[in-house]
């Protein structure tokens, strides 16, 4: 079981020195838990890689390369935004794999650290996402990108 609980606190100037959020941005709070283990005849997904990439600002050629790496052929691929993707990076995103469906699951639950188990849960959860690769990415406080790749093996 791997997750975290992020609770936010007022006022939010309070709580925007821990984490920092733009005016339009909502300010979430959240749990969000995954079930990991190695017994494949049940699973609904399968976890390929967590990859911190300290070094990485350019998210859009992070993700090609990722894309390359562990896409199938003909596989639908899948980018989940998360906290700290701006649009600048899905404009980038768009048109280096412009193929690619590309969602923003803050837009249900908010801004918060915790909320990259709640897309992720929710991608491989929703029985109308089709099956395919998923490479979920989000920048941790430094900026670093943070990928995390799964292939969703059921709808």
């Amino acid at each position: 079981l791997v997750g975290g609980v992020d609770e936010n606190f007022h006022p939010r100037s309070a709580h925007l020195r821990r984490i920092r959020l733009r005016d339009d941005q909502y300010m979430g709070e959240g749990s969000g838990w995954l079930f990991l283990n190695a017994r494949a005849g049940t699973a609904r997904a399968e976890l390929l890689a967590v990859d911190n990439h300290s070094d990485g600002e350019n998210m859009a050629a992070l993700c090609q390369e990722t894309v390359v790496r562990w896409r199938q052929p003909g596989e639908p691929v899948h980018l989940l935004t998360g906290y700290r993707v701006e649009e600048n990076d899905r404009a980038l995103l768009r048109a280096a794999l412009p193929d690619a469906n590309i969602e923003s699951y803050t837009v249900r639950c908010g801004a918060y650290p915790a909320a990259a188990a709640f897309g992720i849960a929710t991608t491989i959860e929703e029985k109308s996402f089709p099956t395919g690769l998923i490479v979920h990415g989000n920048r941790n406080a430094l900026g670093h990108v943070m990928l995390t790749v799964l292939r969703k093996l059921t709808t």
